[in-house]
């Protein structure tokens, strides 16, 4: 169970998102990643989309596939809802459930920029925390991180909340290099994630042809498994979003 509980937890932390830093705009897509674990294959489908009211929403769906799921039921779906304000991302809702296996697990999270305040109810058990600018769930990060690839400009401490703390980091960058994933050969620019205090390392593959999509990410940690997922396709609407308006 602790394998697939690991295999999950790098799922929900490596979900691709496209943007489009040039314009402060994003464009809504569609991708499909797979990878190879100690418990067999996964798969994950995502898609970024934009909302009636401006704001997008960015939905995960990660399960077992070929043998591993005649073992390993669970269905991981993440989801986050945000807004861009000043060509940021800035979180407004979040949601993560796993079912379908012996330990079902959920955890929301509703940001009020007004109050400055997080609420997160994680297994049952609620926590408000105080909020300040750049704080983003772990979903928004990749989309901050990926923004930041386009740009060449990457800060120097990065806020994620998560599991109903915030936890920080600095990216490292290492040299870039030109990957083969199933989608194609790609230039990729490279990213470490680390928390402080933390072993895991995430690592990003971005691709500037695919508008910065992450074709390759991988969570290696001491003594533990390393996982891999490689992108296997992906399409964009012709038509980007339309740039969201400053905020205060």
């Amino acid at each position: 169970m602790k394998r697939w509980t690991l295999a999950a937890t790098f799922l929900v932390l490596c979900l691709p998102v496209c943007v489009r830093a040039g314009d402060s705009g994003i464009t809504p897509y569609k991708a499909t990643y797979e990878g190879s674990v100690s418990i067999g294959s996964l798969a994950c489908q995502m898609s970024l989309t934009r909302n009636a009211d401006g704001s997008y929403t960015f939905q995960s769906l990660s399960h077992a596939i070929g043998f591993a799921a005649l073992f390993f039921k669970d269905m991981v779906t993440e989801t986050s809802r945000f807004e861009m304000v000043d060509g940021r991302p800035r979180p407004l809702e979040y949601s993560y459930t796993r079912t379908g296996g012996k330990h079902d697990k959920s955890e929301t999270i509703q940001f009020d920029w007004n109050k400055n305040t997080a609420r997160t109810i994680e297994n049952g058990q609620s926590k408000t925390t105080p909020l300040t600018p750049g704080v983003a769930d772990r979903f928004l990060t990749q989309l901050i991180l990926s923004q930041d690839a386009e740009s060449g400009k990457f800060q120097d401490e990065y806020k994620v909340l998560d599991h109903r703390d915030i936890s920080r980091f600095t990216p490292s960058r290492p040299r870039d290099k030109s990957l083969s994933v199933p989608a194609g050969t790609f230039d990729t620019v490279v990213v470490e994630r680390q928390d402080k205090g933390s072993k895991r390392v995430t690592d990003f593959w971005f691709a500037p042809k695919l508008r910065y999509l992450p074709v390759q990410i991988q969570q290696r940690e001491p003594d533990e498994n390393t996982y891999t997922l490689s992108l296997t396709s992906s399409a964009f609407d012709k038509t980007p979003a339309p740039v969201a308006a400053s905020k205060n």
